[in-house]
């Protein structure tokens, strides 16, 4: 499948300039730093772009690097615009995941998109969140030397818990608030809005380090919903990948879709779109539960059959699912071993890494994958969507 194909089986035919451009290949001798100037060339402030400009911060690792610095994606648009520093700025070049979003942002909304790029190679979300961080500070500086960021994207974590930092689930929800804070009032951007990419999957690695990423991941729904104005953006466990771990062209360019949703309903006053979520897990017999989804816009769910992902917990241990299989649109019948109602819980997306064609993901143009989830078995639970103000309990 080429790139103009991918586009369109990924929802965003609706592009019309931007996929009338083609897709990347004919900038191929553009700079590898997602259009940064050429080394040697001093410092340049470049004149604000015509008419209103809507200004990201991307802050995280290598994934929110690469989304403004590898892979060509669609042809550059001049609208869609990178700065490092604040002050030299230049047309994105480099990085389909920030050309594919900044084009449909700006084709949805009239406004230029100006990128910050946050994104360190490595980078802990501990790391970024500590006292005096050398992450944030670059980031901070950036931001007061842009102007403003009207909107940031924070995709950090991963690292963590493969290099097995993570201590707790409540740990983790501290640094997300800690950092998001630090970010909101240093850079003097108190209302922000922040919108998170989820982390990718683990694949091998030390025993138990599945473990700190399901914490990981639990940790980012409990900071969409218990920190003021930080949405769950999108997952990114069913991307295809370049290298096992960062997505792929392909995956940047699906990816890229999901964000721009997001920046577009938000400019729009709008619903935020989300990924299917498990809201009741009911107990049909110790063997058999059934979870109640929540889709958005009246979306089904896909595949009927095989989904992937799904483990049960009680105090015998964890175990995967026998089987699971789509009863209608809005549930799913899970067959297990025999459970301890008492003790019973129902897991998606913590305990394994996740492929297709057995992610459930909705039928959405850009398909969107279901939210990871850990409810108790019998009774309707509200899944990951807590009351404001809550204090996240380890699972």
């Amino acid at each position: 499948m080429d790139r103009r194909q991918f586009l369109v089986r990924s929802g965003l035919v609706s592009l019309g300039s931007l996929l009338s451009a083609g897709c990347g290949g004919e900038d191929g001798g553009s700079p590898p730093a997602g259009g940064a100037p050429p080394a040697g060339v001093p410092p340049v402030a470049s004149p604000p772009l015509p008419g209103e400009t809507v200004v990201i911060a991307l802050v995280g690792s290598s994934s929110a690097m690469q989304y403004v610095s590898r892979f060509d994606g669609p042809t550059s648009d001049a609208r869609v615009q990178v700065t490092r520093d604040g002050t030299r700025y230049a047309t994105l070049q480099s990085g389909a995941f920030g050309k594919v979003a900044g084009q449909a942002i700006v084709q949805a909304t009239g406004k230029n998109v100006v990128f910050i790029d946050g994104g360190v190679s490595g980078a802990t979300l501990a790391s970024w969140a500590e006292t005096g961080s050398t992450h944030r500070r670059q980031l901070v500086n950036s931001i007061r030397a842009a102007g403003r960021a009207d909107l940031v994207l924070l995709q950090a974590g991963w690292n963590d818990a493969a290099s097995g930092l993570v201590r707790s689930r409540e740990e983790q929800f501290r640094l997300f608030r800690t950092l998001i804070g630090a970010i909101r009032s240093e850079a003097a951007i108190p209302n922000a809005p922040v919108v998170l990419g989820a982390c990718q999957n683990l694949h091998g690695g030390v025993a138990g380090r599945q473990d700190q990423l399901a914490l990981q991941r639990l940790a980012e729904l409990d900071a969409a919903a218990g920190i003021p104005d930080v949405a769950y953006g999108f997952s990114t466990y069913d991307l295809p990948t370049h290298d096992g771990t960062h997505q792929s062209e392909q995956g940047q360019i699906l990816s890229g879709g999901r964000f721009a949703e997001q920046v577009i309903a938000r400019l729009a006053g709008q619903t935020l779109p989300r990924g299917p979520r498990g809201t009741a897990a009911t107990q049909v017999s110790d063997s058999m539960t059934q979870i109640r989804l929540d889709l958005a816009g009246g979306a089904d769910f896909m595949p009927a059959s095989g989904l992937d992902g799904f483990f049960v917990g009680d105090a015998a241990g964890r175990s995967p699912v026998t089987s699971a299989v789509r009863i209608d649109a809005n549930t799913i019948q899970l067959v297990h071993r025999p459970l301890d109602m008492r003790q019973g819980t129902v897991r998606y997306a913590l305990d394994s890494a996740l492929r297709l064609p057995g992610c459930v993901r909705d039928t959405s143009a850009l398909a969107r994958p279901m939210e990871p989830m850990l409810l108790p078995v019998g009774s309707a639970a509200t899944g990951m969507v807590p009351a404001a103000g809550f204090e996240p309990a380890a699972p």
